[in-house]
């Protein structure tokens, strides 16, 4: 039950960047989301067991592997250097885009 709860929250996570950027995904992904969806949904309104759920798991997982890596960007950086060489001191609150350094 526990590993289930761990992919349902990262997939209805990432419909919202999915949904910002509909143009970035392809029309097979989308197509493969609605079935999914679909018989998500009619599995649970039937029979929640966990083996129902068991064949969308890679359905699932390949929709989060392509959002997170071809919608999402995540740039991690250190306090110390940036890659373009300049200094940036960041509080835990504050967010680093490129391109937007006051200089």
């Amino acid at each position: 039950m526990a590993p289930n709860m761990f992919v349902v929250v990262l997939f209805l996570l990432s419909i919202i960047p999915a949904a910002l950027r509909a143009r970035a995904l392809p029309f097979e992904l989308w197509a493969l989301l609605i079935f999914a969806l679909i018989a998500f949904g009619g599995s649970t309104l039937l029979s929640a067991f966990d083996r129902q759920f068991t064949p969308l798991v890679p359905v699932f997982c390949v929709w989060m592997g392509f959002v997170y890596t071809q919608v999402m960007h995540i740039h991690l950086c250190s306090n110390e250097r940036l890659p373009s060489g300049e200094t940036l001191r960041v509080s835990p609150l504050q967010t680093y885009i490129p391109g937007c350094l006051a200089k």
